[in-house]
This record gives structure tokens, C-alpha cells and sequence, in this order.
């Protein structure tokens, strides 16, 4: 089950950036997109919400007195170029308040505040368990950014750190094939999701680029819908 989406911006690009980075968790579902507080209205009376990131200078209906209207159930995040409306939207019970211009790691943390209101999500126990020295470290699959081989290791780059991890990188590929992961180069795997944009030779990412080997190209393209 996926968190289901609403997106209420009277700004076209502020949305794009909203439902691009969306589109990077699997556990969010963009089901909805209006430019204005009446349009969101009238989408809500036919569609059940989950969450709504929500701006608040528009015309017409603002952001807070849109949120007010709300069923108590439907989590927001305000997504705003004023810091001066932060108090107000929070004792609302705003999720979270982002500022444009928003980054992605921003985002995805106030989306987990969302996921832990709303009572977590099944793919919460996707999860590997990663051996760094002595230790097993429990590290969730969308937290994963990419894989870089390490010789008999990996460096596993996660949203905020690196653990470097024992087994080899061909070890990794296999344990973690499937829709999501895959290899894109003799020395490293990706998360999919994560990418933001692919250029001839290497894909560029919330944590930098990752180079692409001439052999992986073919199945990446295909894996990407090109």
C-alpha cells in the first residue's frame, strides 16, 4: 500500500519538482495535482488523500485556511517560500514546513515524519542486514543510495552516511536483484529511484554522479523504459 498524494501549487514548476521527487520513494503515489485550494476541493470529494503538500501563498483559498477544511486523518506538508508562516502551519499540525528552493533530502525526511503519523507503510520491513565489522546494522532498502565495490568490501552510501560493509559487490548484485537495485558498472549498483538524470556516461543522483560502464548501458535503458 502506497501513501496516496495530493499536490496544491498554483506554481507548474513547483509541482514538477514536488512530483519528480516523489517519484524517487516508492512508497509515495502522486494521485493528484491542482494549481488552487477550490480545484483541490473539488478533487477531495471524489478521491481519498493521504497526505498533501500544500503551498500557501495562492490566490484566492491560502495554503492554512485550505489545511483547516482537512479530515483530521489527511497529513500535510506546507511546501512555501515564506519562513514567516512556519509557527502558524505548524500549530495547525502541519507534518512539516519546507521552504523553496526545496532539496530532496529535506523532503524525504519530512515525508518520513509523514510515513510515522500515518502509521508506517508495508515496506517498512524491506530492510537488509549489513555486517560492518563485528556488528549487523539494519539498513532500510529505500534508504540506500547507491553500491560501490570496495575490493572485498562495499561502501553502501546511505541518505546521511557510509557503512562499508564485507561481501563482494557481485554478492550485493545478487542479493539485491530485483525491480530496484541494479548493477550499472563493474564497481557499482544503484537505486533506481533515486536517479535524477542520465547523461552518456554516468547518472547524476542527490549524492553525486555515478558512472555507467559501456557493458551496463543496454540494460539500464531498458530498465528505465528507454
Amino acid at each position: 500500500m502506497k501513501i496516496r498524494c495530493l499536490i496544491v501549487d498554483d506554481e507548474p514548476l513547483a509541482r514538477s519538482v514536488i512530483a519528480q521527487y516523489a517519484s524517487k520513494l516508492p512508497y509515495l503515489a502522486i494521485v493528484g495535482n491542482c494549481e488552487d485550494a477550490v480545484e483541490a476541493s473539488e478533487f477531495l470529494r471524489h478521491t481519498d488523500i493521504d497526505l498533501v503538500f500544500l503551498d500557501i501563498n495562492m490566490p484566492g483559498i491560502d495554503g492554512m485556511t485550505f489545511a483547516k477544511t482537512l479530515d483530521n486523518s489527511t497529513q500535510v506538508i506546507f511546501t512555501t517560500a515564506y519562513p514567516e508562516y512556519a509557527v502558524e502551519g505548524f500549530n495547525i499540525n502541519a507534518v512539516d514546513y519546507l521552504l523553496k528552493p526545496i532539496r530532496f533530502e529535506r523532503f524525504q525526511q519530512a515525508v518520513n515524519k509523514a510515513r510515522e503519523k500515518l502509521g508506517g507503510s508495508p515496506d517498512d520491513s524491506d530492510f537488509i542486514m549489513v555486517k560492518v565489522d563485528r556488528l549487523q546494522h539494519k539498513v532500510h532498502l529505500r534508504d540506500i543510495y547507491y553500491i560501490e565495490g570496495y575490493g572485498d568490501f562495499v561502501k553502501i552510501h546511505l541518505t546521511d552516511s557510509v557503512l562499508v560493509g564485507s561481501g563482494s559487490l557481485k554478492f550485493w548484485a545478487e542479493k539485491l536483484a530485483g525491480e530496484t537495485f541494479l548493477r550499472i558498472h563493474k564497481s557499482f549498483i544503484i537505486n533506481l529511484h533515486i536517479i535524477q538524470s542520465l547523461e552518456s556516461d554516468k547518472l547524476i543522483t542527490p549524492v553525486g554522479h555515478v558512472p555507467i560502464g559501456n557493458k551496463y548501458k543496454k540494460i539500464l535503458n531498458e530498465a528505465l523504459g528507454n
